[in-house]
């Protein structure tokens, strides 16, 4: 313990911050006290890890977040961010939604926001591009696209995507259902009547 004047140090002799400490199984905590005027504590196996949490109390406190919320996850902060988000087109909200709801939500999105590491992150990451490049089974079939959102009976939509070349659906036919898919269902993912269809052909 250091004596009065003297710099807290950890068992690798770094100097610790106000409200830093080591405890004796060698993992690290951090105390504050809160606007709410209570204490508060945030713990970590390391030193590094702790200060990144420490960071993203500091800048919590000052957008107004409560940083006391530790049992807050991704999901809950992402349906936060559509409530307040503005200045989207509706087609790209719905998109940003879309794609969450599909690939983020289900697993990643469950996780505590004071319990995310960056190789939680990388990992999440290096999953998206193992589906995408068709190294993992897909949740839906290589056909499936996004939901269509019309106006006035009139709809568009652009869509990139790795799961097949464009030589490989001409001739195929194009199918338009009255609901979302719900990944889960096959054939058809229960999107019910179909209300359309179409097939695909060269142009010019």
């Amino acid at each position: 313990m250091a004596t009065k004047g003297q710099k807290r140090k950890d068992k690798d002799r770094i100097v610790l911050k106000a409200g830093e400490s080591q405890r004796p199984n060698g993992t690290y905590d951090y105390r504050w006290t809160g606007k709410d005027g209570k204490r508060h504590a945030v713990y970590a196996k390391s030193l590094e890890e702790l200060r990144e949490k420490e960071a993203q109390i500091e800048h919590d406190e000052f957008s107004g977040l409560k940083a006391e919320a530790g049992c807050v996850t991704i999901n809950e902060m992402f349906d936060l961010w559509c409530q307040v988000k503005r200045g989207l087109k509706n087609n790209t909200f719905e998109n940003y939604k879309y794609m969450y709801n599909l690939f983020v939500r289900p697993n990643f999105g469950k996780k505590r926001i004071y319990d995310l590491k960056k190789t939680d992150v990388k990992r999440f990451y290096n999953h998206l591009v193992d589906v995408n490049s068709g190294r993992t089974e897909h949740p839906n079939h290589a056909g499936d696209l996004p939901p269509l959102l019309e106006a006035s009976g009139k709809a568009y939509m652009t869509v990139l995507t790795g799961r097949f070349h464009v030589k490989e659906v001409i001739g195929r036919t194009v199918i338009l259902h009255g609901d979302p898919d719900d990944f889960h269902t096959q054939p058809s993912g229960n999107a019910g009547i179909k209300l359309a269809c179409g097939v695909i052909c060269r142009t010019g």
